[in-house]
């Protein structure tokens, strides 16, 4: 998550197409690891360099929205009228990121690529019955952003990247409001794609220009409500994406068409308002008692904007859906958004796919709750609409469900936290709570980040990272789903946080890195226990072919939890001095593996 000049440092840049256009913020790397020593690595006893056969830059070659090559930024003031990264512009292509009346241009490079935050590899066909995208792609999107007074703004896409190729493309069919993570789940329909979606819906900065401009289109609010800043106005959501279109809905094979990510529907999860357990999602979870295993019923509905290929400035875009009516929905039906269609809620937060191939998949809140969305009969619906020539290519609803795993509430967490004798904070405490901005103890999940579930030999565990500025350092737990009454947290490993007496003592890898205690955050995970399973004949199981998404699914399962190995990802806010603020390596943080012992 690299802010460029928002921040005031940049990172050093990155060329794409032919060096014709450059990058600073965020990259996106790779790493060519020898398979055979990472399978042995938590027996390894020196570094990982002889691991290493290869590292760099993922994207090569790059298109923006318009599905034009990115180009240079025009530097003279005026618009970028061919090639412009529209999440730095409006729709004309004139520059507007920065605060105030001042712009924050990139000082050594031509575009700022803004905050990438959590991102996801998807594998093609990763699903029973060749169901998946047909190119293997790293999906990765752009978080949130800081634009001037009084701008247009075209918004914040996701980019599919190509692995094979290492072509990134703009894609617009999510809707444009920035987010934290997509990932795909099983459609259930090979001619189909499905794609849950998290994250902020529109965190601009000010948006009084966008809002005004949003009310002047004359699109009257089904409840006559004036539409608002859409940020955290937003349920849970999915992307149903049609194979073999383009934004048209006419059929293509370019890349984005061919792997169903430019002619789709965006839906959110809506409920009956007039239901006696009726409330808004963030007050919901704070009813006490609120408890694992609780549910509320409802529907996934679509808004009404669709992606159509044309890039538009944002009062256009389906972020602002959320406070209409869902569309085609009985009477009193509303979308579940934290706190009502009028005002910005908690952050839904990283999402995660059911990793055995059902339709549903879990999200995360800043508010600290974490859940599940259900829709079993999602594939059904889409072979009936597959089927008809005449029907839309979407279904008109999808039934489903919410289960709430970590209720919050004001129950009390500490009895389900288990430290294993670890966890000892810098003031004699211990991590069973958390300290929030060095003066509220909290007994209760913080700023839920990080979100993973993993499918195991033994069950499915899921992983929960907090990003929450904890003063004696962000926690990380784990946790058996399936199991009747109260969820048990095993915790992880802390990092970071002001009161940390290695941060606060100038401590930091590389030395000399720590300019001041601050903030850490751990950033994402990927269980790598399938590509590391061998066979009983000592072949992997995992190969380079066709198969090897859905080969990959069902290897994880064969690996019991304490056999599993796991990457973590860890971002140390705090370290931007010395040898890193020297190359412009923007901050500083590691990748780990962690081998589970439950």
């Amino acid at each position: 998550e690299s802010y460029g000049p928002i921040s005031a440092y940049e990172s050093f840049p990155w060329a794409v197409n032919d060096d014709s256009a450059t990058f600073t913020g965020s990259h996106v790397q790779y790493l060519d690891v020898k398979r055979d020593e990472l399978r042995n690595f938590m027996a390894h006893e020196n570094s990982a360099e002889s691991m290493m056969t290869g590292a760099g830059n993922m994207i090569n070659t790059m298109y923006n929205l318009k599905g034009e090559l990115v180009g240079p930024r025009t530097m003279d003031g005026g618009p970028t009228t061919t090639g412009a990264h529209f999440s730095n512009t409006d729709a004309a292509g004139n520059y507007v990121i920065g605060g105030g009346t001042t712009l924050a241009t990139p000082a050594i490079a031509d575009w700022l690529m803004q905050s990438l935050c959590s991102a996801h590899i998807v594998m093609r066909h990763q699903w029973p019955g060749g169901h998946g995208v047909e190119n293997s792609l790293f999906m990765t999107n752009e978080e949130w952003i800081n634009i001037i007074d009084d701008s247009d703004y075209t918004g914040l896409s996701a980019h599919a990247i190509d692995i094979e190729t290492m072509t990134s493309y703009a894609v617009g069919a999510f809707t444009l409001g920035g987010f934290e993570k997509i990932v795909e789940f099983n459609s259930g329909h090979s001619d189909y794609v499905t794609f849950a979606i998290g994250g902020y819906n529109g965190a601009f900065g000010s948006l009084s220009h966008a809002t005004a401009a949003r009310t002047a289109l004359g699109i009257p609010r089904a409840d006559s409500n004036p539409w608002v800043s859409p940020q955290d106005i937003v349920p849970g959501r999915f992307y149903i994406g049609r194979k073999g279109f383009n934004a048209q809905g006419i059929a293509a094979s370019d890349f984005l068409s061919r792997n169903g990510l430019a002619y789709g529907q965006v839906y959110g999860f809506a409920v009956d308002n007039s239901d006696v357990d009726f409330a808004w999602r963030d007050a919901w979870h704070e009813v006490d008692p609120r408890i694992n295993g609780d549910v509320m019923q409802g529907a996934f509905y679509p808004i009404e904007w669709r992606w159509d290929g044309e890039v538009k400035n944002f009062e256009h875009d389906g972020s602002w859906g959320f406070q209409d009516a869902p569309v085609g929905a009985p009477a009193n039906t509303v979308f579940w958004t934290g706190a009502g269609p009028d005002v910005s809620a908690k952050k839904n937060e990283h999402c995660t796919p059911d990793p055995n191939g059902a339709h549903a998949f879990y999200l995360g809140s800043t508010a600290g709750y974490i859940g599940k969305y259900e829709f079993p009969t999602l594939g059904t619906l889409i072979a009936a609409v597959a089927s008809d020539p005449v029907a839309d290519a979407f279904p008109a609803s999808i039934p489903g469900t919410y289960t709430a795993f970590v209720g919050t509430g004001t129950n009390s967490l500490s009895s389900q936290i288990d430290l294993g004798g670890k966890g000892l904070r810098a003031d004699g405490n211990t991590q069973i709570t958390h300290m929030d901005g060095g003066a509220v103890e909290k007994d209760r999940f913080e700023d839920v980040d990080g979100l993973e579930v993993f499918a195991s030999l033994d069950g499915d565990y899921m992983l929960i990272q907090e990003d929450s500025g904890n003063t004696f350092g962000e926690r990380m737990f784990i946790t058996k789903l399936g199991e009747a009454g109260d969820l048990s947290f095993k915790f992880i490993a802390q990092s970071g946080g002001s009161g940390n007496t290695r941060n606060s003592n100038g401590v930091g890898v590389p030395a000399g890195t720590n300019l001041g205690g601050g903030s850490h955050e751990f950033s994402g995970t990927f269980d790598l226990s399938g590509l590391l399973k061998k066979d009983a004949y000592g072949k992997y199981m995992v190969k380079a072919n066709a198969q090897q998404g859905v080969a990959k699914r069902a290897a994880d399962k064969l690996v019991a939890i304490n056999d599993k190995l796991l990457m973590v990802g860890l971002q140390a806010h705090n370290l931007i001095g010395g040898v890193i603020s020297a190359f412009n390596n923007d901050r500083g943080g590691q990748l780990y593996i962690y081998q589970p012992a439950i």
